[in-house]
């Protein structure tokens, strides 16, 4: 250790990497500045995985150069009980390019506090994978106490909302924040984008992602989607849909992962709009005669689907209610001379314009009275708060295509 120790503000300067600004002893480093693991992020170490897959956990080490082939150097920040804060100079070692174990030396947060350093040989001494068949190998829910979830698009406002959603949420842990390849915030911590940094960096690696985690949440659009669910079919992992916008054969590519794979596909995972579908169900069967019936939904200038999906399941539920074919009746916008309306159309309008989240309004319009049933998001957290109970709906489940009705039981 003495060795080590000593080579490390060389390496580190020679690296680049301003990770070391004072060497009290061949023991002991005053850490100010580097990668600080944290006990959520060693939570997700397991034996066996790649360096890649340990890098996209862990970030960057303090030093990996010629020297330090089959090890890499990190702080580890963590408070034991209710005591002291204390950090210790980790080291990940690998075997054959997969991990081995962690090793290293505690380190007092106070240097002025802190007496002889403890030597510590093993902080977690992780045990070489045991030979077993497939029937032995405990499935990944059941060996976490948390679930495990990785999020695409997260530097959106949806995959904002959903990082936000996650570190509020006691049953879960944010494993993987992802982006695209050309994303400006590759490697940035995720939670800062929510003001509360959680050490989980933004990354473009799929595969890394899903080899650490149980349940991806996709809101983002329809091509980049089905890419996310190939990946999620190969690593096994469960997946919650939010995307809207998607033709019939994305819609027929969801079914078809849902024999290898658990997926939670809906226009809507808010539980309030969700509501609203039962709603409707029992006021289109109620309502179904003398009634003209037009669906208006506004949102925020940026989206580029219309009507929404939440819209047009709206459209669905009232059909299906009616007897109808949705795809016979449905009129999407009016324009010129359009003659009278004939009285099964079910009539849609669009709104776009500023900030606004979502409003969705289902008219019945008789004579001489008008029912309205209206939703309106003030956030987008309702619908994140959704996605993450659709994410627990899944576990223990290996396969299926549900929505927000089955999580809800109110199918």
């Amino acid at each position: 250790m003495k060795r080590i120790l000593f080579f490390l503000p060389l390496l580190a300067a020679c690296s680049g990497t301003p990770a070391i600004t004072n060497v009290l002893s061949p023991y002991r480093v005053d850490v100010r500045q580097g990668n600080m693991v944290t006990q959520e992020m060693m939570s997700q170490l397991k034996p066996g995985l790649s360096r890649e897959q340990v890098r996209f956990i862990l970030g960057t080490p303090l030093v990996a150069d010629m020297f330090h082939a089959d090890r890499w150097d990190y702080v580890y920040r963590f408070q034991p009980g209710h005591g002291e804060i204390q950090q210790r100079v980790l080291t990940v070692f690998f075997q054959n390019n997969k991990l081995l174990r962690v090793a290293g030396d505690v380190v007092a947060d106070d240097p002025g506090k802190a007496e002889a350093p403890k030597p510590v040989n093993q902080v977690i001494d992780i045990p070489a994978p045991a030979a077993a068949t497939p029937a032995a190998t405990p499935d990944k829910n059941e060996a976490m106490d948390k679930l495990r979830y990785a999020i695409a698009g997260s530097s959106g406002r949806m995959g904002r909302t959903l990082i936000e959603a996650v570190q509020q949420d006691p049953e879960g842990v944010l494993a993987a924040a992802l982006e695209h390849a050309s994303s400006p915030f590759l490697g940035r911590d995720a939670g800062e984008l929510v003001g509360a940094p959680c050490g989980v960096k933004i990354g473009a690696d799929l595969d890394a992602a899903l080899a650490v985690s149980d349940c991806l949440i996709d809101f983002t659009r329809p091509e980049g989607t089905l890419q996310h669910l190939e990946a999620c079919k190969r690593h096994n992992v469960a997946m919650v849909i939010g995307t809207t916008g998607f033709s019939a054969e994305g819609k027929a590519a969801i079914a078809e992962a849902s024999r290898t794979i658990p997926i939670v596909f809906a226009p809507n995972m808010a539980v309030g709009v969700n509501a609203v579908f039962r709603l409707l169900d029992v006021a289109a069967r109620i309502l179904n005669q003398g009634y003209d019936i037009e669906v208006i939904e506004a949102h925020h200038r940026h989206k580029v689907d219309a009507p929404s999906g939440t819209a047009l399941r709206m459209g669905e539920v009232v059909a299906k209610a009616l007897g109808r074919d949705l795809a016979e009746c449905a009129v999407y916008g009016r324009e010129g001379h359009t003659g009278e309306r004939p009285a099964p159309q079910i009539g849609f309008s669009t709104i776009r314009g500023g900030d606004i989240v979502g409003d969705h309004t289902v008219l019945f319009a008789g004579g001489g009275e008008r029912i309205e049933i209206t939703h309106k998001s003030a956030s987008r957290m309702p619908y994140a708060q959704g996605a993450l109970r659709a994410a627990r709906f899944m576990r223990g489940r290996s396969s299926g295509l549900f929505d927000m009705q089955d999580v809800l039981g109110l199918k």
